[in-house]
């Protein structure tokens, strides 16, 4: 419960602090919303990806993957 807790707490972060670092980055506002837009992506990707191995294998499998890739 702790860590889905800070997980909640450390994905609300990113949703504040990431346009912001895009804009201070790249020094456009136009192109701010690129790494969250990124984010976005790149779970819509792994989550289909996760699900796939879990429709073949079971939910356990699917879990251990989509765990141990978070944590690094």
């Amino acid at each position: 419960m702790a860590s889905a807790g800070l997980g909640g707490v450390g994905v609300s972060l990113a949703v504040t602090v990431l346009p912001l670092l895009g804009e201070r980055i790249t020094g456009s506002a136009n192109a701010a919303g690129l790494p969250q837009t990124g984010q976005v992506l790149g779970t819509a990707f792994a989550s289909f990806g996760l699900a796939l191995l879990m429709f073949r294998s079971g939910r356990r499998p699917g879990l251990a993957l989509g765990y141990g890739v978070g944590s690094c």
